[in-house]
């Protein structure tokens, strides 16, 4: 979890809150609220330090006081998640997704952990959810096209991509991926400059070059494949030395 996801976070938290109008609750919770907002960075500096056992200790606490905090109950999940306990660690980020509902990080971490239990479906509405809170947030766009490349629907991951590709121009991975889905669906031109701009971003990009030579071949292009072949070779061969 970095920091800017938690920026988007607390912005999120803080256009839920005037959305739903409970400042009046929250005013009630105030010296609570305080005192347990006090406690997650320490416990996010656990567990990135992977202290587990200091951090389920002070997540315990917090819990403790407030038994609904969404970033507690966040934080939990993973934790669980990342110490083996994952049908715990879905329980609690389900249970974050339900006290705050409009946090996209919460809905992408929740998908991760569902894929990971082979629960794709699941899995593919959470990340859905995620990108449609916020159709900026990167990280969960690029989850969700993994799930759909993995169950075929490569027209609607050519979709996500694109969006990818027009948000960073000089993303090479999303440049790549929309070249090969592409290339899946018999779209040569758009393969072809998708492969091209791969190239502008990394020129020594050595799997774009072996793309882009087997579309030239299957189009019969041959000498400009042979040319990408021999000059994939070469960067592969510098590479060992």
């Amino acid at each position: 979890m970095n920091r800017s996801e938690r920026r988007r976070q607390a912005k999120q938290d803080r256009q839920s809150v005037k959305k739903n109008g409970v400042k009046t609750n929250i005013a009630a919770h105030a010296t609570v609220d305080q005192a347990v907002a006090s406690m997650i960075q320490p416990i996010v500096t656990l567990l990135n330090g992977r202290r587990f056992e200091e951090a389920e200790k002070a997540l315990g606490e917090l819990l403790q006081a407030r038994p609904n905090h969404p970033e507690g109950l966040h934080l939990s999940g993973l934790l669980l998640c990342q110490t083996g306990r994952e049908d715990l660690g879905i329980e609690k980020l389900r249970a974050a997704t339900e006290f705050s509902p409009q946090t996209a990080l919460y809905w992408n971490n929740l998908s991760t952990a569902l894929g990971r239990a082979k629960l794709f479906e699941e899995s593919m509405t959470a990340s859905q959810r995620a990108v449609a809170l916020d159709p900026n947030y990167d990280d969960a766009r690029r989850n969700l096209v993994q799930l759909l490349l993995s169950g075929g629907d490569i027209a609607a991951a050519i979709i996500e991509l694109e969006h990818l590709t027009v948000r960073k121009p000089a993303d090479a991975q999303s440049w790549h991926q929309l070249a090969q889905c592409y290339g899946d669906q018999n779209k040569f031109d758009l393969a072809e400059a998708a492969y091209k701009k791969v190239l502008a971003v990394e020129p020594e990009h050595i799997a774009a070059m072996r793309g882009l030579a087997e579309l030239y071949t299957n189009n019969w292009q041959y000498d400009a494949a042979q040319k990408l072949r021999r000059q994939a070779d070469q960067l592969e061969q510098a590479g060992r030395v």
